[in-house]
């Protein structure tokens, strides 16, 4: 059968068949005549031919039977082939009765039970060798029973569990009975298959494979509660079994189960499909996504003898629902109706052949689901033996890719009981439990109004608003307003003969530095620079370079940085569009400035609040947008800075980034205002890794603020270089600050060739932001397994906000857009208002009147401990050498 075939296929291909265990077990309370229970599980067994098949590849019996006939021996198993069925090179054998006895186990208690049930789940089951199934009568008290039955997959379902659990309890009640327990004997294998072979034989096998194509041609991307991004923990899918998986478990009361129940029945239906409806519901709240994807476990089963008939005809199908903010709870389960009501009746065409036809990744794996799967367990839980209650339990119902969202009546006083089980590379245990009780309450208010929008549903748990929009952005510090240069006159009229500057073999002290810069500075004045005027610098890396940038802010206008090597149309664009008073480009302009004052220019009333700098960003498909960031924001980070990296007199910098990128303001001016040397690299040097560690080791660099991961793994592969010379890590390299592009774990296992002893500060925030919004000390335990680096918690005086599409925050674990508020956004765009408006917000959440936020266009979301981590874009940008560029 093609369900056998697939889960064959995927354990030859390496998946963990502890994985494929089916565990059940049924809670016996009551008198019990063991020996006689014994015998009706031994005839239960006897009936159910599907626990006497074995499976034999074609190429595997023909080596077989060459053997045997070798050997003088007819082929075959147990004295011949009593049933034989094939589907796709895979042979099933029915052998004879079984020689069996129900194992009886004492254990001391329930939980010792429970451990013995969870131990022989997580055991392997050679397929060629063991048998495929175990039951045990467990036995904890007198009158305290566990019938514990575990099936592999590949020969039983979970229905088809509970078809020898039924019979077992029927023959035990016969015995007891003194009547013929033959009567209602299960049927066997050859018309469940025969049942198979028709179906795929008939024009509905090609009507359903139509149905299905035409269904998913433009299915969505599955998403789960990890937000569909796997994190592996030493684990690996292929490995992972019964006893791996990661659960948590709740009840709701009968009173959510009832309403739940009558909302559903104004829709037409009944709880289960109102909780498929809310499980949708809840999805799209925590991902964003309108277009859900969900895999529905199915029976399989049409025909009478086939629901009678134990085997493995359990499927999963994709179960599609359409969920937005304005759907009403009724349309919404309404509409999960129309949809499952579609799967049942399509429900004979198999998982393994769908994934074939839609071509998903070319991989026929017989685990892989189309989202999270919606398991309703709805058999009947109560078992009578002779008189004698029990109550069964699913312990597993096989592999879990991502997550399974299950739900089973509770008897006695009723309920609902609500079990999560994830797989472990995706799921913590207390990310589920955090989850379930957040579902929970909104299961509770999904069902309270049918007329409710799902968008209106409350999904934050109490307390959350405040933790995510005050707590978690407390953030405020008192800053008294500040000018870059002004920073810098005050370190140079501290350390006036300290070295500010190497370039090559030119050094100037800070004295020097300010004193060529207060003489271009008088210049630039002279021709017209000053506040609210821009003033292009377009030079290569230099002493010149340094000391232009600090005259143009000490004139009181903003600089403008202008990579000489830009296309020539670029340049052009931003000299217009900044409409620049001077543009120094030569050095020797720079240079030859005798005659002028060497005194700090008098400071400009209100100069806290003027730009300091314009930088343009990419614009790759469009026009570059010029990013306006005023001097109070540039020191309020500068600040921050200091205080994070604890630059000091003792510290050399290197300088790594391009002057038109805004991560050169704190290569350059941390250093420069805290006292720190600042070391420029050769045009050339720039180019060149290897060139660029024997820089740092030269000069004995201690801090790298502006690190990107491309440029970490350069210096990495030029520090294994210089090892293998007989050169060693850098011993004065003590931090890196590291932004631009994710920053992973591989990354952090190869940092330890550059630094011998350094410490990372994983960075985030665009241009509009004044360099970073948020900061992550790299701890030890980060990328630990895999998993992906947060990129930490907003900074000194900034705001970050995690929201949905109409700007109501989002729980944490659930994915929205992230925004930045808080005092060091930029301005806004030069010459843009239409698109400084619409990026730039009124801050809803902000601290006093007119605060504004920034839209990132950033998908991210908050961890449980207040860090956020990124998930990618709303749009089509990616960041190459931490540029942010558009797809052209």
């Amino acid at each position: 059968m093609a369900g056998q075939s697939g889960i064959w296929r995927d354990l030859r291909a390496g998946a963990g068949s502890q994985q494929y265990n089916v565990g059940l077990y049924t809670d016996v309370r009551g008198p019990l005549h063991v020996p006689d229970f014994q015998e009706a599980a031994r005839l239960a067994v006897t009936e159910t031919e599907a626990l006497r098949v074995r499976f034999v590849e074609a190429e595997a019996e023909a080596e077989a039977e060459a053997e045997a006939e070798a050997d003088g021996h007819g082929a075959g198993w147990a004295g011949g082939r009593p049933g034989q069925y094939a589907d796709g090179g895979i042979r099933q054998e029915v052998g004879p009765p079984l020689d069996w006895e129900l194992p009886l186990v004492r254990a001391a208690d329930e939980g010792a039970a429970h451990d013995w049930m969870r131990a022989d789940l997580a055991r392997p089951v050679d397929l060629g060798r063991d048998p495929l199934f175990a039951f045990a009568l467990i036995t904890v008290a007198p009158e305290r029973h566990f019938f514990y039955q575990r099936a592999h997959h590949v020969v039983l379902d979970g229905h088809s569990g509970v078809l020898v659990l039924r019979r077992t309890a029927e023959i035990y009640t016969a015995l007891r009975e003194g009547r013929d327990p033959s009567e209602g004997a299960l049927p066997g294998l050859a018309e469940l298959h025969a049942a198979q072979a028709e179906y795929r034989a008939s024009e509905r096998f090609t009507a359903d494979r139509a149905h299905w194509a035409g269904r998913m041609a433009d299915r969505p991307e599955p998403v789960g509660l990890s937000l569909g991004l796997a994190r592996p923990r030493g684990r690996t899918e292929r490995t992972q079994g019964a006893d791996d998986l990661v659960r948590s478990a709740e009840c709701i009361p009968r009173e959510t189960l009832d309403r739940l129940g009558a909302t559903a029945r104004l829709a037409g239906t009944n709880w289960s499909t109102g909780l498929v409806a809310a499980v949708a519901a809840y999805l799209h709240r925590m991902t964003g996504r309108d277009d859900i994807l969900l895999s529905l476990p199915v029976v399989g089963r049409v025909t009478e003898v086939a629901r009678r008939t134990p085997g493995m005809t359990a499927n999963i199908l994709p179960l599609r629902i359409r969920a937005d903010r304005d759907t009403t709870v009724h349309t919404l389960i309404r509409s999960a109706l129309d949809e499952t009501r579609q799967t049942l009746r399509h429900q004979q065409y198999r998982y393994e052949e769908l994934l074939r036809d839609l071509r998903d990744g070319g991989s026929e794996s017989a685990h892989r689901q189309f989202g999270p799967m919606v398991d309703i367990m709805g058999f009947d839980l109560g078992i009578s033996f002779d008189g004698t209650l029990g109550n069964a339990h699913r312990l597993t119902s096989g592999p879990v890719e991502d997550l399974e969202i299950a739900a089973c009546p509770v008897p006695g006083e009723g309920g609902l009981q609500i079990r999560l089980v994830g797989h472990p590379s995706r799921y913590t245990e207390s990310e589920l439990t955090a989850h379930l009780r957040r579902f929970t309450r909104f299961l509770a208010a999904f069902a309270a109004d049918p007329d409710a929008l799902v968008g209106d549903v409350p999904i934050l748990l109490p307390g959350e608003r405040e933790r995510l929009l005050e707590e978690w952005n407390d953030t405020a510090v008192e800053l008294s307003p500040a000018t870059v240069h002004g920073l810098f006159e005050a370190q140079a009229a501290t350390t006036p003969t300290r070295i500010a500057l190497i370039h090559g073999e030119e050094r100037l002290t800070y004295v020097e530095l300010n004193a060529r810069a207060n003489r271009l500075a008088h210049r630039l004045i002279d021709q017209g620079a000053g506040p609210r005027t821009v003033v292009a610098v377009s030079l290569p890396p230099s002493v010149e370079l340094v000391v232009a940038l600090l005259a143009v802010m000490k004139s009181g206008a903003a600089y403008l940085p202008v990579d000489p090597g830009d296309p020539a149309e670029r340049i052009a664009f931003m000299l217009d569009d900044a409409k620049s008073v001077a543009v120094l480009a030569e050095p020797a302009a720079v240079r030859h400035t005798g005659g002028w004052s060497e005194n700090n220019p008098a400071a400009q009333e209100g100069a806290a609040r003027h730009p300091a700098y314009v930088i343009h960003t990419s614009g790759s498909t469009g026009r570059p947008k010029g990013v306006v960031i005023r001097h109070e924001a540039v020191a309020g980070y500068l600040s921050y800075l200091h205080d994070l990296t604890g630059l000091g007199g003792d510290d050399t910098v290197l300088n790594l980034a391009s002057v038109s990128l805004d991560p050169s303001v704190r290569d350059i001016f941390g250093p420069l205002t805290a006292g720190s040397r600042l070391v420029l690299a050769e045009q050339d040097e720039a180019q060149d890794p290897a060139a660029l560690f024997a820089l740092l080791r030269r000069h004995r660099v201690t801090v790298l603020p502006a690190l990107t991961p491309t440029m970490l793994n350069a210096l990495a592969d030029a520090a294994r270089d210089a090892a293998d010379e007989g050169d060693v890590p850098s011993p004065w390299l003590r931090m890196g600050l590291v932004s631009g592009e994710e920053l992973t774990a591989a990354h952090l296992r190869r940092a330890a060739s550059i630094g011998a002893d350094w410490r990372l500060v994983n960075q985030y925030g665009p241009t509009e932001s004044t360099m970073a919004a948020t900061v992550h000390p790299v701890g030890p335990e980060d990328g630990a397994g895999g998993t992906r680096l947060p990129i930490g918690r907003p900074i000194a005086n900034a705001r970050c906000y995690v929201l949905d599409r109409w700007l109501r925050p989002v729980p944490p674990g659930a994915t929205g857009e992230l925004y930045l508020g808080g005092d060091d956004l930029a301005d806004g765009y030069m010459n843009r208002p239409g698109l400084t408006a619409e990026r730039f917000l009124a801050d809803p959440y902000g601290l006093r009147p007119g605060a504004r936020m920034y839209r990132t266009g950033d998908l991210a979301s908050w961890r449980a401990d207040g860090t956020l981590e990124l998930h990618g874009r709303v749009d089509d940008q990616v960041r190459l050498r931490g540029v942010r560029t558009e797809r052209g």
